[in-house]
C-alpha cells in the first residue's frame, strides 16, 4: 500500500494558492496560473502510483479504475455547475447564456478546453468574465484518466529498466509537439491534452522511479538540497513569469520541475517535507480540489454582477447619449446633403412574451426618458391598436414598449450615396485594398503598406470592426459576434411599425416594399454555417410572423456578418497607444445608431 505522503497535500496547497490568487487580480501573483501545472504533475504522480500499486499486488480493474476517478471528480463538480446554472438566472446577460450553456455541455463530455479554446484565450480579459473556464484542466485530466490506465498496461509488458524510457519518449513526443503547436496557437498549445499530456507523464515518471527504489536516491544533504531548490523554482515561477512569458513553453519546466524534485527528494527528515506538512498547508491541501472548483464562479459571478449592476446604468446611459445625438446628425446630414436613402419616420414596438421581461425593461424606461426619449410601457390591447399586423402573431405577449419618433433607412443605400458625394467633393477612395501593417517608427505611425503600394500619411482611423486588433497590433477589448439578417418582400399584411420580438431576438423593419429581418448574435464562434443560421431565421420569423413577409419568394436577399463588440457594450472611439492612429469601433449591434456621433467625436481629435 503506497504511504500517505503529508507533504503532498501541501504541495497541493502551494499550487492551488496562487491559482486563486492569480485570478482575484492581486500583484505579485503574476504566474500564479503555474499552480495548475503543479496540480499536473501531482496527478500524473498520484495515478501511476495508484494503478503501479494495484497492478503489481493483481487487484487492478480498469471499471474500478474510472468509478474510482468518477466518485473523486464528479460529486464536487456537479454540485458546482448546479450552483452555477442557478447564480447565471440572476446574473448573466442573455447575450452570455449560449455560451455559458455550452460550458456546461462541454464539462459533461469531459471537454471544457476544447470549447476554450474556440472561445477565448485564457489570459484575456473576457476569460476573466467565464465562471466555468478553469474546469479546462479538469478537461486535460479527465482526458489523461481515460487512456492512461491503458497505457501503463501497455508499459507493463517492457522490462522494468524500459518502462521509464518509454513514458520519458511519450513526455518528450508531447513537450515538443507544445514547442511547435504554440509557434502557430498559442491558445491551442495551452489548452489540449496532447500538448499538456508531458507534464503530467513528468509526474508518472516519478513514480516510476520511486517504486523502483527501495533505498533513498542520495543522502539527506543533497536530498533536502533537492527539494528546497525544487520548492523555490515554484515560487519564482508565481513570481516571476506572467500572462506575456509566451506560456505554455520553455519556462513550464521551472514549475513542473520543481514539482518533480519536491516528490522525488522529499524525506521526513528534509526541511521542506516539514515545512510543507505543517497542518495548516495539509489542510488546505486536503480542500484544495473544493477551492479550485468553487473560486472562479465566485469571482466571475461577481464581476458579472458589477458589470450589469453598478455599471449597467451607466453604460445605457452613456449608449442613450450617443444614439440621441446621433439621430440629430443623422437629420442635420440627410437635409444638407440631400440622402434619401429610403428614409422614412417610424414608430417602433418591442412585444415582451415573458412578464419579467417586459417588467425588467420597465424599470429602465425613467432612465431613457430623463434623456428626452418617448419610450413608453403599453399594454398588449394598446399595441394592437397601434399596429394591428401584431394580432396575426401566432405568439402571446404579455406587454410591449412603444417609441413614435424612431427612423429607418437602408443603410447599403446610405453608404452608396454618401460614397458618391464625398468622390464628387474631391475624396479618393481605394476600393479591394488590404491594409498589410501600419508603418511606426518611435511609436509613431507614418504610413500604410498595402497590397497596391505604400500610403504616407501621419493619421489613420481605424474602423475595422472585429479585425482592429490585428491591424493596430495591440491587445483590443473589440471582439465580434455574428449577426444574420434577410430582406424579403411585404407579405399579406402590412406593417407600419418596425417590431422587436424580445424572445425570439427577431427584429422586422419595413423598407419601402421590403420588409428587413434580422436575428442572433453568434459570440466568438470561429467557425459557424452561415446558411444554417439563416435558414434559422428564416424559419423563426415565418413561425411567429407568417404573414409579414413573403418568404416562398424568389427575390430573397440574405446578409451575415462580424458585428464587433466590447465587453462593457461601449464603443472604443479615440486614440491607440500609437500616436496618429485612432479607433472607432466596437458599436455592436449599433453601428448604424451611433455612426453619427462617433463620427464627430473622432472628428474632434483633428
Amino acid at each position: 500500500m503506497m504511504n500517505y505522503r503529508h507533504e503532498i497535500d501541501g504541495l497541493r496547497a502551494i499550487a492551488v494558492i496562487p491559482v486563486i490568487l492569480f485570478h482575484a487580480g492581486l500583484p505579485h501573483f503574476g504566474g500564479g496560473f503555474i499552480g495548475v501545472d503543479v496540480f499536473f504533475v501531482v496527478s500524473g504522480y498520484l495515478i501511476t502510483s495508484i494503478l503501479v500499486r494495484h497492478i503489481t499486488d493483481g487487484s487492478f480493474s480498469v471499471a474500478n479504475f474510472y468509478e474510482r476517478r468518477a466518485r473523486r471528480i464528479l460529486p464536487a463538480l456537479s454540485l458546482v455547475m448546479f450552483v452555477s446554472v442557478l447564480l447565471s438566472w440572476f446574473v448573466l446577460l442573455a447575450s452570455d447564456m449560449k455560451e455559458f450553456s455550452q460550458s456546461l455541455v462541454s464539462i459533461s463530455l469531459l471537454s471544457p478546453n476544447v470549447l476554450f479554446w474556440l472561445q477565448t484565450d485564457y489570459f484575456s480579459s473576457a476569460a476573466e468574465m467565464k465562471p466555468l473556464l478553469h474546469t479546462w484542466s479538469l478537461g486535460v485530466e479527465e482526458q489523461f484518466y481515460l487512456f492512461w490506465p491503458l497505457v501503463i498496461l501497455f508499459v507493463w509488458n517492457f522490462r522494468s529498466r524500459h518502462r521509464g524510457l518509454v513514458l520519458f519518449a511519450l513526455g518528450l513526443i508531447s513537450f515538443f509537439a507544445m514547442e511547435y503547436v504554440r509557434t502557430k496557437s498559442t491558445s491551442l498549445a495551452f489548452y489540449h491534452f496532447p500538448t499538456r499530456a508531458w507534464e503530467l507523464i513528468i509526474g508518472a515518471l516519478a513514480a516510476l522511479f520511486l517504486h523502483s527504489k527501495r533505498e533513498p536516491v542520495s543522502s539527506d544533504i543533497t536530498a533536502n538540497t533537492m527539494a528546497i531548490f525544487g520548492l523555490l523554482l515554484i515560487l519564482f515561477s508565481v513570481i516571476w513569469l506572467d500572462k506575456d512569458s509566451g506560456y505554455p513553453g520553455i519556462w513550464t519546466l521551472l514549475p513542473t520541475l520543481g514539482t518533480l524534485l519536491v516528490i522525488i527528494f522529499s524525506r521526513p527528515n528534509t526541511s521542506v517535507t516539514r515545512f510543507l506538512s505543517q497542518p495548516w498547508l495539509v489542510t488546505v491541501g486536503l480542500m484544495s480540489y473544493s477551492a479550485y472548483l468553487w473560486h472562479q464562479p465566485i469571482f466571475a459571478f461577481a464581476r458579472q454582477q458589477k458589470r450589469t449592476g453598478k455599471n449597467h446604468g451607466k453604460n445605457q446611459l452613456q449608449l442613450a447619449k450617443l444614439s440621441l445625438s446621433s439621430m440629430s446628425l443623422l437629420a442635420k446630414m440627410r437635409d444638407h446633403l440631400n440622402l434619401t436613402f429610403d428614409h422614412q419616420k417610424s414608430s417602433k414596438l418591442a412585444l415582451f412574451e415573458k412578464k419579467k421581461d417586459f417588467i425588467n425593461e420597465m424599470k429602465s424606461l425613467s432612465l431613457k426618458q430623463s434623456l428626452g426619449n418617448d419610450n413608453k410601457a403599453i399594454s398588449i390591447q394598446e399595441a394592437e391598436s397601434l399596429e394591428p399586423a401584431i394580432s396575426n402573431l401566432t405568439k402571446q405577449y404579455a406587454g410591449a414598449i412603444y417609441s413614435e419618433s424612431d427612423e429607418v433607412g437602408d443603410t447599403l443605400l446610405f453608404c452608396k450615396e454618401l460614397k458618391d458625394w464625398l468622390i464628387k467633393n474631391g475624396t479618393d477612395f481605394h476600393f479591394e485594398t488590404q491594409v498589410i501593417e501600419l508603418m511606426k517608427k518611435n511609436s509613431k505611425c507614418y504610413g500604410i503598406n498595402t497590397n497596391k503600394g505604400f500610403f504616407e500619411t501621419e493619421n489613420v482611423i481605424v474602423c475595422a470592426g472585429s479585425l482592429t486588433e490585428k491591424i493596430v497590433k495591440s491587445p483590443s477589448p473589440i471582439t465580434s459576434a455574428r449577426g444574420y439578417s434577410l430582406t424579403l418582400p411585404k407579405g399579406s399584411v402590412d406593417l407600419d411599425v418596425s417590431l422587436t420580438l424580445s424572445d425570439q431576438r427577431v427584429l422586422f423593419t419595413k423598407l419601402g416594399e421590403k420588409i428587413r429581418v434580422t436575428g442572433f448574435a453568434d459570440l466568438f464562434c470561429k467557425e459557424v454555417d452561415d446558411d444554417k443560421r439563416i435558414q434559422e431565421l428564416m424559419d423563426i420569423a415565418q413561425d411567429v410572423a407568417p404573414e409579414l413577409a413573403d418568404y416562398d419568394s424568389s427575390k430573397i436577399d440574405s446578409w451575415s456578418g462580424d458585428r464587433p463588440l466590447t465587453p462593457s457594450s461601449i464603443p472604443f472611439i479615440g486614440p491607440s497607444k500609437t500616436e496618429g492612429v485612432f479607433i472607432n469601433s466596437g458599436h455592436g449591434f449599433y453601428g448604424w445608431t451611433l455612426s453619427f456621433a462617433s463620427g464627430k467625436i473622432i472628428s474632434n481629435y483633428f
